[in-house]
């Protein structure tokens, strides 16, 4: 294999880990979700955008090596893994095909697990609305402004989210 086809796959196996280890935090994170650990939860966000920065450079280092691995093909314009493949040779398809199928399907599971975690937060965040909800109109709370902006007496309503996460 050339050099530009060896360090994309060794690029590619460096992604793969990253996204990796992205999933195993979010795994994590469901699980401080589930346990209703706020501040756990916060701490591995730090975590988390840092791991995201290295993917977006692997990101980058991979569509460079990419690239000259296509002009070394003789195909400069090749932009995409499956066209690289198209001019590889049959022993080293393989085992870019391989590494192919594992990173689609790395990604596909952070897509997944990233939704659910979502709609887990979401969910939590709804039920404390319903729940502030129940008791502003227990103790006969109204909204603290009127829809003419005038100001109103009684408990003003609390909003944790509108449904935007």
């Amino acid at each position: 294999m050339s050099r530009p086809l060896d360090l994309l796959v060794e690029r590619l196996n460096e992604k793969e880990l990253l996204l990796e280890g992205l999933l195993t935090l979010l795994e994590q994170e469901r699980g401080r979700i589930v346990e209703l650990d706020a501040t756990a939860v916060e701490a591995g966000s730090e975590t988390k955008l840092r791991l995201m920065d290295l993917l977006e450079q692997s990101g980058r280092s991979c569509r460079d090596t990419l690239e000259e691995a296509a002009r070394e093909l003789g195909r400069p314009g090749a932009g995409t893994l499956s066209e690289i493949l198209g001019a590889v040779g049959q022993p080293h398809r393989g085992q870019l095909e391989k590494t192919r199928q594992r990173l689609v399907g790395l990604i596909d599971a952070v897509h997944r697990q990233n939704g659910f975690n979502r709609d887990l937060l979401y969910g939590s965040l709804s039920t404390i609305n319903r729940s502030l909800d129940f008791f502003r109109s227990s103790f006969g709370g109204v909204a603290t402004y009127s829809g003419e902006g005038r100001m109103l007496s009684g408990f003003s309503a609390g909003r944790l989210v509108r449904g935007e996460i």
